[in-house]
């Protein structure tokens, strides 16, 4: 089975193309890319980034889907209008699973990973299976106003006509994290037990291990549940490898 991503690079292997591989394998699956972004990063800091031209974005699609079967598409980081746009008109025909990774900014928060409209985003987001955003990237993608993460979700659920699984990793609670599958109606979902270390990546592989799992026929809450076990299960193998944040690291003995 061919699971494509189409995301920006991480050269310190934590996130991104390079992370989403890694899942990919982990489900026995092979895995396809396209770069939209280059990002210059490390454990500890995104110094920058550059969204490749779109025309080259759509041409190493055209490379992937002249000669191969996609099983399951997850997208990431676009960082930039004209890549959304241009991947909307691509993938318009494109009959399997999409999940949509929304990156707006880095994980820490501080820095933009993405330019200009998001309309062009949201777009794209009304074509996907699935959108996979945390509180700030819901909330900058929502038109109307929610209070809390049900309505939130809720509300994208409506404004996308897409299933939404927003992730409350950002919410500052001390109490265990309830992410919500919205598709039709709320599902709270199993509790998340907070870690004290702030992984790289997690969002990346989360999306990408959902996108396989729908790849492979699981229906969209089995796709959900069982991706959020994968990484729950990866977590307990993060590590430093870097001066910055920890990272998830394969250990399959």
């Amino acid at each position: 089975m061919n699971i494509l991503t189409i995301a920006g690079t991480d050269p310190s292997g934590g996130a991104g193309v390079q992370a989403d591989l890694q899942v990919i394998r982990d489900h026995n699956s092979h895995g396809l890319s396209a770069v939209a972004a280059i990002v210059w990063q490390n454990t500890s800091e995104v110094r920058g980034w550059r969204a490749v031209a779109p025309e080259d974005l759509i041409a190493q699609l055209d490379a992937v889907f002249d000669d191969l079967d996609v099983a399951a598409i997850k997208i990431g980081m676009l960082g930039s209008t004209e890549n959304a746009e241009a991947l909307a008109g691509r993938l318009a025909g494109f009959d399997g699973p999409i999940v949509l990774d929304p990156v707006l900014a880095s994980g820490d928060g501080r820095t933009s990973m993405y330019t200009a409209s998001l309309e062009a985003l949201r777009r794209l987001a009304r074509m996907a299976t699935l959108v996979t955003p945390n509180m700030p990237e819901a909330k900058a993608i929502a038109v109307g106003a929610a209070s809390t993460p049900v309505e939130l979700a809720e509300l994208l659920n409506d404004e996308l006509s897409t299933a939404v699984l927003l992730k409350v990793g950002h919410v500052d609670s001390a109490e265990d994290l309830r992410d919500v599958l919205a598709d039709g109606g709320a599902t709270v979902l199993a509790p998340t037990p907070r870690i004290a270390d702030d992984v790289r990546g997690t969002g990346c592989q989360l999306s990408t291990a959902i996108a396989c799992r729908l790849g492979a026929g699981d229906d969209l809450l089995t796709a959900v549940e069982m991706g959020r076990l994968y990484l729950s299960s990866m977590l307990k193998k993060r590590q430093k490898v870097g001066l910055g944040r920890p990272v998830v690291v394969r250990n399959h003995e």
